[in-house]
């Protein structure tokens, strides 16, 4: 008979063996009592693994959850920039135009053609992306192949050193001497004797001192460097360092009980998506500042008379058009220590080396009033303010000359 045993929800079916047969009678005499039982059969074979059970009902849908919160408005975008690629000293660029100039990128703040450049210039130009730190350095390259070997030099001449000392002179031969001649008068000179055998040379002298080292000759050029030698072989390796001892294995813990698995709970339904956030409003455009007149008049002056006057402009400007009531020169600088410095220059003469002038003007009785190329003006104090350092002299009869300029702020 076959019992269901339930193990983690899976049903399994063990089988369980049969009862063995029942023992032979008791032998009991006289009444025949019953026997003694027989001893039980062997178990029987465990019978196969049952098949999985069906899968349980799914679980009912969640509550909904609650509507998220409205998103907060978006920042506002800044304003778009033009790209015109590599600054160009013949190039002209307006305000927000961007180019990269020495490894960084600068946009305009004040329309420019020409210039010291967008790293000098910062009165038209500024720093929009600095040049990025220098990348690691890369890994050594291969050896090159090693060049030829030059040829010798040419072999130095010794000097030849001084000959050795003569050697003695050998003896010489003598000839025999005749036999005296008898008293009386004196015989004939005898004939000369015979010269005698030539003495053994001299010993040789001893050698003479080395002459002197010669000049060394020009070096030969440097050979190339030899091919790599072939790898070595390979050293034998070293043994292995002996293995430390393995530690004790701690106790292993003893096994808790598992508890009974829970049931999964049912999967809640996805809440609805929150309501989306409204877009934040598009930034203004930037505007360009309106175009505005600056006039300011001189005291009463003389002819040829020259007055200095400070007015307040803009840190920077973009001067278009001037007019005087009379004939005058308009001069404007970039500080009052400059305008001194140029005082005494005629009309027709160009100013020299930092000279600091912005605009020489001279205006006549038939043209009072001049529209300009392009005259920027601007204050460069050691503490930038907005005063730009005019010279105006009267080229009229006595009286008081005034000056009308038509700007735009730059800056």
């Amino acid at each position: 008979m076959s019992d269901p045993v339930v193990h983690g929800g899976d049903i399994e079916v063990v089988s369980v063996g049969t009862v063995g047969p029942p023992g032979p009678p008791g032998s009991g005499t006289g009444g025949g009592g019953t026997g003694a039982q027989g001893a039980a059969g062997p178990a029987g074979v465990a019978g196969a693994t049952g098949a999985t059970g069906p899968t349980g009902p799914a679980g009912s849908t969640g509550a909904t959850g609650p509507a998220g919160a409205q998103g907060s408005a978006g920042p506002v975008g800044p304003a778009g920039l033009v790209w015109r690629g590599p600054w160009s000293v013949g190039t002209a660029y307006v305000a927000d135009q961007v180019v990269s100039y020495a490894g960084a990128s600068y946009f305009v703040i004040l329309a420019v053609t020409g210039g010291a450049g967008p790293a000098v210039d910062t009165t038209h130009w500024t720093l929009l992306a600095a040049q990025g730190a220098p990348g690691v350095q890369g890994p050594q390259g291969p050896t090159g192949p090693g060049g030829a070997t030059g040829a010798d030099g040419p072999t130095g001449i010794g000097v030849e050193g001084p000959a050795g000392p003569q050697g003695p002179v050998g003896p010489g031969g003598a000839g025999s001497v005749g036999a005296t001649g008898a008293a009386g008068a004196t015989g004939a000179t005898g004939p000369a004797g015979a010269d005698g055998a030539v003495g053994a040379t001299g010993a040789a002298g001893s050698a003479g001192a080395a002459g002197a080292q010669g000049i060394q000759g020009v070096p030969g050029t440097t050979g190339t460097t030899g091919a790599t030698g072939a790898q070595g072989i390979q050293g034998i390796p070293g043994t292995t360092g002996a293995t430390g001892a393995t530690g004790t294995t701690g106790a292993a813990g003893s096994t808790g009980t598992q508890g009974i698995q829970g049931t999964t709970g049912a999967t809640g339904a996805q809440g609805i998506q929150g309501i989306q956030g409204t877009t934040g409003a598009t930034g203004a455009t930037g505007g360009i500042s309106a175009r505005r007149t600056v006039a300011f008049s001189t005291a009463s002056i003389a002819l040829n008379a020259t007055e200095n006057d400070d007015i307040a402009v803009n840190l920077a400007a973009a001067c278009y058009r001037i007019v005087t009531n009379r004939a005058a020169r308009v001069r404007a600088y970039t500080t009052s220590a400059k305008r001194t410095a140029d005082a005494a220059r005629a009309v027709g003469t160009d100013p020299t080396g930092d000279h600091g002038v912005l605009m020489d003007v001279v205006t006549t009785a038939g043209v009072l009033g001049l529209d300009l190329p392009f005259v920027a003006l601007f204050n460069m104090d050691a503490t930038p303010v907005v005063t730009i350092y005019f010279a105006v002299q009267n080229l009229d009869a006595v009286g008081v000359v005034t000056t009308t300029l038509t700007v735009r702020q730059a800056e």
